[in-house]
C-alpha cells in the first residue's frame, strides 16, 4: 500500500498514543518509509497526529500538561518560520492577524512545549516554526517541520474552521473568521503541494477506485450530539 499513496494524513481524535492498532499501523507506514529515504513522502499530523508522529520519532518524548481544550487561540510565527513549507504562502497581513487575534482552535490536555521538544531529542531533527499559548499562558510547539523531510505536526485543528459544524457546547470556541479558514485552506494546499510531488501511483485506475472514501456514505452525527458534523462507520 505505500507505493500507492502520495502521502500519509494522521488526524486529531481521541486515540491513544500507546500500543493500540492505530499506533501499531502508523508505526508500520513510518518504518516502510523509513527503507525509502529518497522517496518524497509527505506526512502531516493533526492535533493527535502531531503527538503520534513526536511519539514514533522519538518514544521518551513527554507532553506537558496544558489547558486547552476547546479554545481559540493565536498562532505565533517563530524566526524558524520564515523557512516553513508548512506556512511558506502565509503573508504579513494575515500574520499580524495570527498573533492578535484568536484564529485557530486547539482541543487538547497536553502540550509539546519547546524545551520538551529540546530535552526529548526532537530538536535533531524538527524545528519549532509556531507556538502558541493555552489558557494559564503556557507556552506550546503549534507547528513543528522536520528539518530534511516533508514530516509537519500541527498542534491546533485547522480543519475545523471551515468543515465541523456541530452545535454541541464542547466545540462552541471554533474559529469562524475569514482568517482563520484562509488558514486551513493554506495549510491543505501546502500540503497537497507536497503530495503532487510523490511518484507514488495506484498500477490502475480500478484498484484505487477500490480505496476511495466514495465506497462508503457517512453519517449525520452532529444532529444527535457529536462534536462532529458527520461521521464514518466501519465494521
Amino acid at each position: 500500500m505505500y507505493r500507492y499513496l502520495n502521502g500519509l494524513l494522521l488526524p486529531s481524535g481521541e486515540a491513544s498514543v500507546r500500543d493500540t492498532p492505530y499506533v501499531r499501523a502508523v508505526r508500520s507506514v513510518w518504518a516502510v518509509a523509513g527503507k525509502h529515504p529518497k522517496d518524497h513522502f509527505p506526512v502531516l499530523g493533526i492535533s493527535r497526529g502531531m503527538e503520534m508522529i513526536a511519539k514514533v520519532e522519538q518514544d521518551r518524548i513527554r507532553f506537558a500538561d496544558c489547558d486547552a481544550i476547546n479554545m481559540a487561540g493565536q498562532l505565533h510565527i517563530e524566526t524558524d518560520g520564515e523557512r516553513s513549507s508548512l506556512l511558506r504562502d502565509v503573508d504579513a497581513p494575515l500574520r499580524r492577524a495570527l498573533a492578535s487575534g484568536s484564529l485557530t482552535y486547539s482541543s487538547h490536555g497536553r502540550c509539546l512545549t519547546p524545551e520538551r521538544l529540546e530535552a526529548g531529542g526532537l530538536a535533531e531533527d524538527f524545528r519549532a516554526v509556531a507556538t502558541g499559548r493555552d489558557r494559564a499562558g503556557r507556552k506550546f510547539v503549534s507547528v513543528m517541520e522536520h528539518k530534511r523531510l516533508p514530516i509537519f505536526g500541527v498542534q491546533f485543528s485547522p480543519q475545523m474552521s471551515p468543515f465541523e459544524w456541530a452545535r454541541s457546547a464542547e466545540v462552541d470556541a471554533v474559529p469562524r473568521a475569514p482568517d482563520a479558514i484562509r488558514l486551513s485552506q493554506l495549510i491543505a494546499n501546502a500540503f497537497v503541494d507536497e503530495a503532487r510531488k510523490s511518484r507514488h501511483r495506484f498500477p490502475s485506475p480500478e484498484l484505487e477506485e477500490d480505496y476511495l472514501i466514495y465506497n462508503y456514505e457517512p453519517e449525520f452525527t452532529g444532529v444527535v450530539g457529536s462534536t462532529y458534523t458527520s461521521c464514518y462507520f466501519f465494521s
